[in-house]
């Protein structure tokens, strides 16, 4: 016998890891397996599913001074995460100071966490003596347990006793042996099997049976033929086994012919495993295979510097910068089917899988059958599937948002950030507040892969990283296929306001623009940054601006619901139009989101003559599972003419008949609290107005309307010119000590008791260090100050790299200071460390 002692992480916000035992009779490597424990002492013990990360052996049971409890069951006979990976799950622990418990609850899907279910029986072996002086509901709860023949769940009995509590009177009934229990274990979801339809092996292999049997079910069973001979030609087209469902759809009075012809053994039914596909559909959005076409020269360079490095089997990391329309997407597809050609694995990133339909349905076209998504808006079974069949192997190329970077994926050879600036690859709303960007580069040194950064318009981290040598560049300047970059104009709202060239937000030149182009049946794409109908309501007499119950925001209205709604915890009341504070009707709205855009454009070309289907492209109008998809199908097949929408509209769109992009307000991220908005204002126009003139031949415009016309960001997005704009912000980051020459982080508190807040701020700012590699700011209410009923106060820290490159001192520092704090000042009050911190509220 072999005793074993596993280190087990659990998903508990704990940052360290639980011993117990287990007894086998052979010898094994368990690390990377999951096991099931209990966790906890006595009555507060709970069953958990942990990862063994660590093991040791001996021939006999170790002596200690402490009781070592066993695991209640394997659940792995092969691990699930590999060395690699778990040393990878550590870094992320380490480096973005989260427990390691938070970090692999974060890693592993909770439907790969199966709980046990206790049922409870009366205890029949002993007298039950003295009930009479047990309470009635725990009276009650024995009288329903006599009755039963069979255990019952803990649900069953407090339903059928109506009883509150009921865990505490169980506990007690157990504890005085009443009761006894036993434990099943549940799965949350499993492998899906569908019926079946089979031919019989002895009619496909004697073609004279075949043809007679065929030509009798023709003259007597006409529906008998009609699906067998369907099922022939399906064998034919390679498809041995078809779903009882399908043939059901296709046939009236299917099920009884499908009876009749089981009982003459012409087929048989069968089980077989099925997979949840979260991808497929009828309404694609490509239709060609791209490996077969012919890569540009500077494709090629690029291409070629990535195959030469997979080959090697070491590290590379790249940042491939091209302009929109470059044609990145082949280069990556190249660089896929070569990774493939060499038994390699495939990870490829993208910042959120909602927003890129069409980048899904090219991928499959080229690498059918091999190619798994994996994304928020998944169900269990999909989640399931998808993570199944990469860890047998089925799947060799996983595309996915950031959480994709914990797939299991085995000799992983190629990595793919697709839009590698995206913000949506920080996370914020959850532990762990990793970037997955920087997280993919660090995977991809562990698994000695080759890790391609993809961006038209780069980070500026990530292109100041390529200057040194981090990271190595590749530049495509050219749009593929002979198109040439739009023409961009600006719109000086300022001018044409002054003039009264502006109706309802939009100015004349654009909407004599969009009739142009709506004239020629061509396609329109209109970007506004803000969803909703207006950005708030506003009493005319007295300024007042309704705001959140729960946040320190102005509720935005929304038209079609007649509701004011928060963006931040969805908190909404029904429009008000008498001023709360002074009583007034005079209650206006400012401002213009996408809802009151769209009625608006509307209107304004209905007057003009014009008609014109317009489809919203927003938060709102894709809240359901397919609906982004839908609205892009009627886009692609020109049902819709024109497509407004928020940044929804900016990111993965190829469509050739798009040859007008028009930007209603170019000002919405310049105004933000953020050191990067003008960045992202730089990389929000540089991307929709790459939607334009994808096609040789259809050259494209782009109209972008402004209050900011000499604004650096709007000017460098305007002229395609990102060296300009690059060298202007890196400048003033310097200036102004900002990344990528500090590493920027930020100490959050929140509670509901805003002087708890602020007093465990100053708390917190006491016992941090001071030294040259840091700049500590005082403690501040945060942008948002409330948020979800929290207040909240922030504690900027700026790590110079120069002097810390790798953030270890950073890291010690805070570790230091926050288990100082929690034994000096336990308090409520919850504390966000947020590394490398996107937050911009």
């Amino acid at each position: 016998m072999y005793h074993y002692y596993f280190e087990v992480v659990l998903p508990v916000p704990l940052n360290r890891s639980f011993t117990y035992s287990y007894v086998s009779e052979s010898e094994g490597n368990f690390c990377g397996c999951r096991v099931l424990v209990s966790f906890g002492r006595g009555r507060l013990a709970r069953d958990l599913v942990g990862v063994v990360v660590s093991q040791s052996v001996a021939s006999e049971p170790i002596k200690t001074s402490y009781t070592i409890k066993s695991i209640i069951e394997l659940l792995d006979l092969s691990p699930i995460f590999s060395d690699k990976m778990i040393s990878f799950l550590y870094w992320l622990s380490s480096y973005y100071l989260c427990p390691i418990g938070e970090v692999f609850r974060s890693a592993l899907p909770s439907i790969f966490s199966p709980r046990l279910v206790h049922k409870f029986f009366l205890n029949t072996d002993k007298l039950l003596i003295d009930t009479g002086k047990l309470s009635l509901v725990r009276r009650r709860i024995l009288d329903f347990l006599s009755e039963k023949k069979e255990s019952v769940s803990l649900s069953d009995i407090e339903n059928a006793c109506e009883v509150k509590n009921i865990q505490y009177h169980i506990n007690y009934l157990l504890a005085h042996d009443y009761i006894s229990f036993l434990s099943e274990k549940k799965e949350s979801v499993g492998i899906k099997y569908c019926k079946s339809l089979e031919i019989s092996s002895s009619l496909l292999s004697d073609d004279n049976l075949l043809a007679s049997t065929l030509l009798e079910l023709e003259k007597r069973s006409p529906r008998q033929f009609q699906v067998l001979n369907y099922l022939l030609q399906q064998q034919k087209d390679g498809n041995s086994s078809i779903l009882l469902s399908e043939v059901s759809k296709l046939f009236s009075g299917a099920s009884s012919a499908v009876r009749a012809l089981v009982a003459k053994e012409l087929i048989s039914i069968v089980e077989i495993e099925v997979t949840r596909n979260n991808f497929s559909g009828a309404d694609k959005l490509a239709f060609r295979d791209e490996s077969l076409l012919d890569l540009t020269s500077e494709q090629k360079n690029c291409f070629s510097e990535i195959k030469s490095t997979l080959k090697t089997g070491k590290y590379s990391p790249f940042l491939l910068h091209g302009v929109t329309g470059s044609g990145k997407t082949l280069v990556y597809i190249h660089a896929i089917k070569e990774a493939l050609s060499l038994g390699k694995s495939v990870l490829v990133l993208v910042p959120e899988i909602s927003l890129t339909p069409q980048l899904i349905d090219r991928f499959e076209i080229v690498f059918p059958g091999i190619i798994s998504v994996f994304h928020s808006r998944m169900s269990d079974g999909e989640r399931y599937d998808s993570w199944r069949s990469v860890l047998l192997g089925r799947v060799r190329v996983v595309l996915g948002t950031r959480s994709a970077l914990f797939s299991p994926l085995s000799n992983l050879g190629l990595i793919i950030v697709d839009e590698e600036h995206d913000s949506s690859y920080k996370q914020d709303g959850q532990l762990p507040y990793y970037n997955a960007k920087d997280a993919a580069l660090y995977r991809g040194k562990l698994e000695e892969a080759v890790v391609v950064l993809g961006s038209a318009t780069p980070s500026l981290e990530s292109y100041y990283n390529s200057g040194f040598g981090k990271l190595q560049l590749l530049e495509i300047k050219e749009r593929a296929d002979s198109a040439v970059l739009p023409t961009v104009e600006l719109i000086d709202m300022v001018s044409a306001r002054a003039s009264g060239q502006v109706l309802h937000g939009f100015s004349r030149i654009l909407i004599d623009k969009i009739k142009e182009k709506l004239a020629r049946k061509e396609g329109i794409i209109l970007f506004q940054n803000k969803r909703g109908y207006s950005n708030f309501l506003e009493c005319k007499d007295c300024g007042h601006i309704p705001q959140c119950k729960y946040c320190s925001v102005s509720l935005t209205y929304h038209h079609n619901s007649r509701e004011l709604r928060c963006h931040y915890c969805g908190y909404t009341k029904r429009v008000i139009n008498t001023c709360e504070v002074c009583g007034s009707n005079e209650m206006y709205r400012v401002g213009i989101g996408t809802q009151r855009a769209e009625a608006d454009l509307a209107s304004i070309l209905l007057n003009e003559g014009v008609e014109a289907k317009i489809a919203r492209l927003d938060l709102d109008t894709t809240a359901r599972k397919g609906s982004h998809r839908k609205i892009l199908q009627s886009f692609f097949r020109g049902e819709t003419d024109i497509l407004l929408g928020t940044q929804i509209v900016a990111k993965g769109l190829d469509f050739e008949r798009v040859t007008l992009v028009g930007v209603i307000s170019a000002d919405i991220q310049l105004n933000l609290p953020n050191f990067r908005s003008c960045e992202r204002t730089f990389q929000l126009l540089s991307q929709v107005s790459g939607r334009a003139g994808r096609s040789g031949d259809l050259p494209g415009e782009v109209l972008i309307q402004t209050y900011n016309i000499s604004n650096y960001a709007i000017q460098a997005a305007a002229n395609s010119n990102y060296k300009d704009f690059y060298e202007i912000e890196l400048e003033k980051r310097k200036t102004t000590l900002f990344p990528p020459f500090v590493r920027y982080c930020l100490v959050e508190f929140s509670s509901k008791e805003e002087k708890e807040v602020i007093q465990a701020a100053k708390n917190f700012h006491k016992l941090l260090a001071s030294g040259d590699e840091f700049i500590i700011y005082p403690p501040s209410p945060a942008p948002v100050s409330k948020l979800n009923n929290y207040f909240r106060h922030q504690i900027s820290i700026k790590n110079i790299k120069k002097i810390d490159p790798n953030g270890t001192k950073l890291q010690k520092m805070l570790f230091e200071v926050l288990n100082k704090y929690n034994e000096i000042y336990p308090s409520k009050v919850k504390i966000k460390i947020d590394i490398d911190s996107f937050s911009s509220f």
